[in-house]
């Protein structure tokens, strides 16, 4: 099931395809060379996206969910890329914190 889900955020592969599901979504602001896997929804009332995004190091492993049922969100391409990049920034920060021995176990 990861396979099928498994989508490539490389801009070449997505951007002349008008069903891609990464424009307006969780991937289209994420780096290109990490793990993301995604099942996306949209109609003209909703917009909804689950990720799984996994760096290749290992310092950033989450899931992300975002069930938007408003006509608003559904015709907004920004607020989802925004939002995935918020988070994953704050997992980067928080795996970088952690290394130095803050607020983390060590």
């Amino acid at each position: 099931m990861a396979y099928l889900l498994t989508r490539d955020l490389t801009p070449e592969a997505w951007q002349n395809d008008p069903y891609n599901g990464i424009k307006g979504f969780l991937g289209e602001s994420l780096p290109s060379n990490i793990y993301f896997g995604s099942k996306v929804g949209f109609t003209s009332k909703h917009r909804m996206d689950v990720a799984f995004v996994r760096t290749l190091d290992d310092k950033a492993i989450y899931i992300l969910a975002v069930f938007a049922e408003d006509r608003a969100y559904a015709t907004d391409e920004k607020i989802f890329p925004k939002l995935s990049r918020h988070v994953y920034d704050r997992m980067m920060a928080l795996n970088s914190s952690r290394k130095d021995g803050v607020g983390g176990r060590e």
